[in-house]
């Protein structure tokens, strides 16, 4: 083989590589794209959090994980596993988490001593107020090779559930707010600037004898609501 047929073959094993290299690139945008759909299908906490582990483990070939929300003054809150235990002391003893650094501190012997050994990788970001998301993946075989666009992912995921904590805080403010207006005997509602009706206790649905839900976005002018109930401020 002379040099010009060698060069010719090295050509052609640089071009192969690179074609398996794009393909492969390709395909993982590919599954990151079907992700970011599947992730945004759902504001339910629990739902976006086992979508977002399944995700990550397919991703990463990872044997198992957990995706878990930690609060400063509360510890680990909320935790969602694949193929790993649900005992939030074992999974991971928090003692430390920097916003800066975005890491969090895991008791990493005591996990690897309990699966027989393997690697740890754990992701974690601030979401909203004192609480943080992390991700914690464990592969059986040792440090593995991570796939490039795999950042991206942690963060369209950590973002999808910054939004699920929010809307599942605001649900609970809200259903407190119900259950105790609800208690006052008094007639209780809020309108916004346009007198539309946004919030009302049952106390002023029982004297419309309609339920709340057929008041909130009515106009006062639409309520046979009695004179006598003078201002109302809003």
């Amino acid at each position: 083989m002379n040099g010009d047929e060698r060069e010719k073959l090295t050509l052609e094993e640089r071009l192969k590589a690179l074609q398996a290299t794009t393909l492969k690139f390709s395909d993982e945008l590919l599954f990151l794209n079907e992700t970011f759909k599947e992730l945004s299908k759902s504001l339910d906490l629990q739902e976006v959090m086992e979508r977002f582990l399944q995700s990550v483990l397919r991703f990463t070939s990872a044997s198992s994980g957990a995706v878990f929300l930690y609060q400063e003054n509360r510890g680990v809150i909320k935790v969602k596993t694949a193929d790993f235990p649900e005992d939030a002391d074992f999974l991971c003893v928090v003692s430390e988490m920097t916003e800066d650094r975005k890491t969090i501190a895991v008791n990493e012997k005591t996990c690897l001593e309990a699966l027989e050994g393997g690697t740890l990788e754990v992701w974690c970001q601030p979401l909203i107020w004192n609480v943080k998301g992390a991700v914690l993946l464990y592969f059986q075989e040792g440090p593995p090779e991570l796939p490039e666009p795999l950042g991206l992912l942690m963060e369209v995921g950590f973002f999808t559930l910054r939004n699920a904590l929010t809307f599942d805080f605001t649900r609970k403010s809200q259903e407190l707010w119900q259950l105790v207006m609800d208690e006052i005997p008094d007639f209780i509602f809020l309108i916004d600037e346009d007198q539309v009706v946004i919030k009302c206790n049952m106390a002023f649905a029982s004297m419309l004898s309609v339920h709340p839900r057929k008041i909130v976005g009515k106009r006062l002018h639409e309520l046979a609501l009695r004179e006598e109930m003078g201002a109302c401020i809003y």
